[in-house]
């Protein structure tokens, strides 16, 4: 009986504190001023979770925004409107946001999966490379222009950090890196759990 019940309080700890996800910070004071996700959400939860495709030509840019609260997680579908491909505060014509709660469990699958696949420890350098080496000498840097990139921004009360990348998929192709395909394959888990296509 006593085993039971102290299984029972080991499983009901671990419930309650539904490990939230450890980071460390990565991004300037300069970031979190010209991240709109930040301003909007800063100091309303325990933790957010954001991800948008950055691209310069659209007027409107699409947020997925996961939040937490006391232990409950959100979803925002976030939706901004421009005025022009200047995506700053000022440029602002109006916003659509929807949300709808998620399960625990949910959320704690994507956690095990970025923390297996060390998701909040990639390196920004090795997920944007852009140069490969051929014939044992020659370095080829590659460019593409008017591409778009995948941001996630994840912040606490006293963190923030951003993981992002430039046309992954196009640059995983061609030059296949270990901590890129990671990447994919998290925002992949990101998209799945939140029914993104």
């Amino acid at each position: 009986m006593r085993i039971l019940i102290i299984l029972l309080i080991l499983i009901s700890i671990n419930i309650q504190s539904q490990n939230l996800p450890e980071f460390t910070s990565n991004a300037s004071d300069n970031d979190k001023a010209n991240s709109l996700v930040f301003q909007a959400f800063n100091n309303k939860y325990d933790m957010v979770i954001s991800y948008t495709r950055s691209c310069y030509w659209p007027t409107e840019q699409w947020y997925f925004v996961l939040v937490n609260k006391n232990n409950k997680w959100e979803f925002f579908k976030w939706i901004i409107k421009f005025n022009g491909r200047t995506k700053d505060k000022e440029n602002i014509i109006s916003t659509k946001i929807k949300n709808q709660s998620l399960k625990n469990e949910e959320i704690d699958s994507l956690f095990n999966f970025w923390t297996i696949n060390s998701f909040l420890e990639l390196s920004i350098d090795s997920i944007n490379c852009s140069s490969k080496v051929e014939n044992d000498s020659m370095i080829i840097d590659m460019q593409v222009t008017d591409g778009c990139s995948d941001v996630f921004e994840i912040f606490s009360k006293d963190k923030y950090r951003m993981v992002y990348s430039y046309m992954p998929d196009y640059y995983q192709k061609e030059i296949p890196i270990l901590q890129r395909q990671d990447f994919i394959l998290c925002r992949i888990m990101f998209f799945k759990l939140l029914e993104i296509k």
